[in-house]
């Protein structure tokens, strides 16, 4: 991105190794309400036709429903993950609507960051971050290898009892 994108409070620049980010246009104290944007909200049908797009990185889960999204304007879905964040979110399911709030001072041209885990200083990995987990394959390669073992064992019964019948012939 080569131009900032700037208001009074916030400015969206690149952020080094992560893309876009979100950037204190002036101070923030502890507790201050960064920003508040409405939120476009995706009902459980249609969870699955967004993990094939480009909004599979910008959406958040819409508690307490499940496989419920949503798609928060303003900056709400440009903000960097951090497991030390600086912000966090604050969901107002009634109103459609989220609040990002400093959890700590936040110098003017500082990265806001919060963490896209289930709480604001959740440590778990994302699934984006080089430590997270991998998923295994080794439940599917034990299904294929269980399922060529089988098949083995059922053609060798088979020819044993072809053979077994051919033999009374």
């Amino acid at each position: 991105m080569s131009e900032e994108t700037a208001t009074e409070r916030l400015i969206l620049k690149d952020s080094p190794g992560r893309g876009r980010g979100v950037f204190a246009g002036q101070d923030f104290a502890e507790g201050d309400v960064i920003e508040s944007v409405p939120v476009i909200v995706l009902p459980a049908e249609q969870h699955q036709h967004i993990r094939s797009t480009v909004l599979d990185d910008y959406f958040f889960r819409w508690p307490p429903f499940k496989k419920v999204v949503g798609i928060a304007l303003g900056y709400g879905s440009l903000y960097n993950h951090s497991r030390q964040p600086n912000a966090e979110y604050r969901n107002d399911v009634a109103q459609n609507w989220m609040d990002y709030i400093a959890v700590r001072a936040i110098q003017k041209g500082e990265e806001i960051t919060i963490n896209y885990g289930r709480s604001t200083f959740d440590a778990t990995p994302q699934r984006f971050e080089e430590d997270a987990p991998r998923k295994s394959r080794a439940p599917l390669v034990a299904l294929v290898g269980g399922a060529v073992l089988v098949l083995g064992i059922i053609r060798r019964r088979r020819r044993r009892a072809l053979r077994g019948t051919a033999g009374d012939r």
